[in-house]
């Protein structure tokens, strides 16, 4: 697929989940909801352009700037997934909704859990990292074109 197709394809979805959450916002809710919906959606927008953006470019500045060329995939793949298991995982890890008078409700140690995951994502990183370094150096270096020979760690 092309990358105009991708867009293409992404920018459908995307304008049928908009077009989807709206008929629900419009059928399933009482009209009273909306206001504060659309509250929440500009807050969501805020947030994502005025925090979640600026971090994400920066973020992206420094891995491009102190990251090796060899190691850079892996490294902002497990960002990626970190910061989606932190993000998803955060209303657990706070409590958000734990009520005193029932300890059945988020009964498990959520803390503990993302720090088990993030360990086995970083894990997985590292064991990446190995493997492309340990290819990087079996690979024969091409004389006529130096580009394509092993990679280095800049």
């Amino acid at each position: 697929m092309t990358e105009r197709k991708g867009l293409v394809v992404a920018f459908a979805v995307g304008t049928l989940c908009v077009a989807y959450g709206g008929w629900l916002l419009l059928t399933s809710r009482r009209l009273a909801d909306v206001p504060a919906a659309l509250w929440w959606l500009a807050g969501v927008l805020v947030a994502h352009d005025g925090i979640v953006a600026p971090l994400t470019i920066i973020a992206g500045l420094l891995v491009v700037r102190f990251i090796p060329a060899l190691v850079r995939p892996p490294v902002q793949a497990g960002l990626f997934v970190s910061v989606v298991l932190v993000v998803a995982s955060s209303a657990l890890v706070l409590g958000l909704g734990r009520d005193p008078l029932n300890p059945s409700l988020l009964p498990l140690p959520y803390g503990r859990n993302l720090a088990l995951l993030l360990g086995l994502v970083w894990a997985a990183v590292l064991a990446a990292i190995v493997v492309r370094s340990a290819r990087s150096r079996r690979r024969p270096r091409d004389e006529a074109n130096p580009s394509r020979g092993p990679q280095r760690w800049r």
